[in-house]
C-alpha cells in the first residue's frame, strides 16, 4: 500500500509539475510577446545639440623637420663634436675637416686680389705708373722747368749787359762828337805863325776818343748776339718742358677699356676670395636647425668627399613646426601659414629615409611632431588647414593627442589602387610617450554646428536626394520630408521639416528563429534575450512567442 501510494503520489506530483510548467511557459511567453510588441516601436525626439562631422585616416608620427647634413668641403675629418642622441641648437658646431688646404687657396686668392686692387688704384690715380716711375717723371718735369728758369736768367743777364754796352757806345759816340766840334780850325788866331804849327795839337785826343767809341760799340754788338743766343736757349728749354709734360701726361692716361678691364679683374678676384672663404667656412659643419642627432655616419679620421649640404625634409615646409606650436594658441591662423608647401609633403618623408643613409648626420626636430595621413579622395575636399584633429596611437591605447591640420596636399598618391591625399596634422603638446614612427589613427573635425536640431542618423531614410522620417504625432504615423545638414558619427543636423520635441519612429527588423520564436528589436536597440520555442538564444532585441 505504501509503495503504491508512493508511486501514485509521485505520478500526481509529476503531472502537476507538467501543468504548472505549461502554464508558466504560456504566461512568460505572453509577457515577452507583449514586451516585444511594445519594444518593437522605438522612438526618438528631435533635440537641440552639437553635430560634428569628421574624416578619419591612419598615418605615422614623424618629426616636423628633419635635416640631412653633410660637409660641402671634402677632406679628412678632424673633429666630431656630437654623439648619437645629442641635442643641438641651430648654428652649433657639429664636426670639422682639415682646413689647411682650403686656407692656402684662400691666401693665394687674397694676394691676387690685393695686386689687382693696386693696379686699379694706380690706373685711376696716375695711369698705372709705379711710384718709382712716377717719381722719375716728376724729376724730369722739374729738371725741364729748372732749365727754363736758368735760360730765363741767362737771357735777362745778356739783355742787361747789352743795355750797358749800348749805353757806353752811345756815350762814347757823344763824347767823340763833342770833342770834334770843339777843336780849332786852320783859319784861327793860332795860325798866325808862318808855318801853321798849332793845328796838329788836337790829333791825339781825337784819335783816343774814336778808339773808345769803337770798343764800346763793338761790345754792344757782341752782346746783341748773346741776347739772341739766350733767347734761343729759353725757347729750347720751354719746348723741352712742354715735351716732357706731354710725355708724362701720355703715360698717365688710361683708356676707358683698360680701366674696365682692371675693374673686372678686381671683381673676379673678389669673387674668388669669397668662394675660397666659403670653402674654408664649410670645413666646419654647423647645425641648420635645433633638434636631436638621430643618425651619425662619420668619425674622426674619415675622409669625406664634400659637395653635400643641409637638406631639409620638413613636411609642409618650415611653417609646419611653427604651426604645431602656435596652433594651440592662435588656432587656424597659425596653421594657415604652413599650407603653402603642402603639395611637397608627401614626398618629404620618403626622401628623408633614403637620403639619411648617405648623410654625415641627421638632425630631427623631435619637439614638434606631426602625422602625415592618407585622406581618401572622397574626403579630401572637406579637409582644410586649421581644422582640429584627434590623434590616437596603436601602441598607446590610453593616450590621445590634440592636433591641427597644418598642410593640405593638392597632389594625389595611389596606394594599392586607392587614390589618397597625404595631409599633414601637427601634434599640439604631444605627450612624451609619443615616439617618432608610431602608427596612429586620426580624426579630423571637418564641420561642426552648435545649437542645431538633431536626430539619430538611423531615424532618417534617404533615397536619392530626398530624406524622410516617420513622424509620430498623437499616435498617428506620417512620413515627413526633412532637409539635413551636417552628419556626425551617430546624429544628423535637421535644417527643415521638424521642430524641437517632435517624435519620430526608429526603424525595426524582425527575424524568425527555427523554433518558431520571433526576435524583435530596433536597429539600434538592445533588448533582453530569453528562451525561444526552439531553445535558441537571442543576441539582440526581445524574444516573443511564435
Amino acid at each position: 500500500m505504501a509503495g503504491r501510494f508512493t508511486r501514485g503520489f509521485v505520478l500526481a506530483n509529476a503531472a502537476l509539475l507538467v501543468v504548472v510548467g505549461v502554464v508558466a511557459y504560456l504566461g512568460i511567453a505572453s509577457v515577452f510577446h507583449k514586451a516585444s510588441a511594445s519594444s518593437g516601436e522605438r522612438t526618438a525626439s528631435a533635440t537641440l545639440g552639437t553635430v560634428t562631422s569628421s574624416v578619419t585616416a591612419t598615418g605615422n608620427v614623424s618629426p616636423a623637420a628633419t635635416d640631412n647634413v653633410s660637409f660641402a668641403t671634402g677632406g679628412t675629418v678632424t673633429e666630431v663634436d656630437v654623439a648619437l642622441g645629442s641635442m643641438v641648437t641651430a648654428g652649433q658646431t657639429l664636426a670639422k675637416v682639415d682646413a689647411a688646404p682650403s686656407q692656402a687657396s684662400l691666401a693665394v686668392a687674397q694676394a691676387q686680389l690685393e695686386a689687382a686692387q693696386e693696379t686699379l688704384s694706380n690706373a685711376q690715380s696716375n695711369g698705372g705708373q709705379t711710384p718709382a716711375a712716377q717719381a722719375a717723371d716728376q724729376y724730369s718735369i722739374s729738371s725741364a722747368q729748372q732749365s727754363v728758369s736758368n735760360a730765363d736768367v741767362a737771357l735777362a743777364n745778356a739783355q742787361s749787359q747789352l743795355a750797358r754796352d749800348q749805353a757806353a757806345c752811345t756815350a762814347s759816340q757823344t763824347a767823340a762828337a763833342s770833342s770834334a766840334s770843339a777843336a780849332p780850325t786852320g783859319g784861327g788866331s793860332g795860325s798866325s805863325g808862318s808855318n801853321g804849327s798849332a793845328a796838329p795839337a788836337t790829333t791825339p785826343a781825337t784819335s783816343g776818343g774814336s778808339s773808345a767809341t769803337s770798343s764800346a760799340c763793338s761790345a754792344a754788338t757782341q752782346d746783341q748776339s748773346g741776347v739772341t743766343q739766350a733767347t734761343n736757349s729759353v725757347t729750347q728749354a720751354q719746348s723741352s718742358l712742354t715735351s716732357t709734360q706731354l710725355s708724362v701726361a701720355a703715360k698717365e692716361y688710361v683708356s676707358p677699356a683698360t680701366l674696365a678691364e682692371d675693374q673686372a679683374a678686381v671683381q673676379q678676384d673678389q669673387a674668388t676670395v669669397a668662394t675660397d672663404q666659403k670653402v674654408v667656412d664649410e670645413t666646419t659643419l654647423t647645425a641648420p636647425i635645433s633638434g636631436t642627432i638621430t643618425t651619425l655616419n662619420g668619425s674622426v679620421g674619415d675622409t669625406v668627399s664634400g659637395g653635400g649640404s643641409a637638406n631639409s625634409t620638413s613636411a609642409g615646409g618650415s611653417g609646419s613646426a611653427a604651426g604645431s606650436a602656435a596652433g594651440a594658441a592662435s588656432g587656424s591662423a597659425a596653421a594657415g601659414s604652413a599650407s603653402a608647401g603642402s603639395s611637397a609633403s608627401s614626398s618629404s618623408g620618403s626622401s628623408s629615409s633614403s637620403s639619411s643613409s648617405s648623410a654625415f648626420l641627421v638632425i630631427s626636430d623631435l619637439s614638434h611632431l606631426q602625422v602625415i595621413a592618407g585622406i581618401a579622395e572622397a574626403d579630401a575636399p572637406n579637409v582644410a588647414v586649421g581644422q582640429p584633429a584627434t590623434v590616437t596611437f596603436d601602441a598607446l591605447p590610453n593616450v590621445t593627442a590634440a592636433g591641427q591640420v597644418s598642410a593640405v596636399s593638392n597632389t594625389s598618391t595611389t596606394v594599392s589602387n586607392v587614390v589618397e591625399y597625404e595631409d599633414t596634422i601637427s601634434l599640439i603638446n604631444a605627450p612624451t610617450s609619443v615616439k617618432s614612427g608610431m602608427t596612429t589613427s586620426i580624426s579630423v573635425a571637418t564641420k561642426s554646428v552648435t545649437n542645431a536640431l538633431t536626430l539619430p542618423s538611423s531615424a532618417i531614410t534617404t533615397t536619392g536626394s530626398v530624406s524622410t522620417v516617420t513622424l509620430l504625432r498623437n499616435g498617428v504615423r506620417t512620413t515627413q520630408r526633412v532637409t539635413t545638414g551636417v552628419q556626425g558619427a551617430t546624429t544628423t543636423q535637421i535644417i527643415t521639416g521638424l521642430s524641437p520635441g517632435d517624435t519620430v519612429v526608429l526603424p525595426t527588423v524582425s527575424v524568425t528563429t527555427t523554433g518558431g520564436a520571433r526576435l524583435g528589436g530596433a536597429l539600434t536597440g538592445g533588448g533582453v534575450g530569453g528562451l525561444g520555442g526552439g531553445g535558441g538564444f537571442a543576441r539582440a532585441g526581445g524574444l516573443g512567442a511564435g
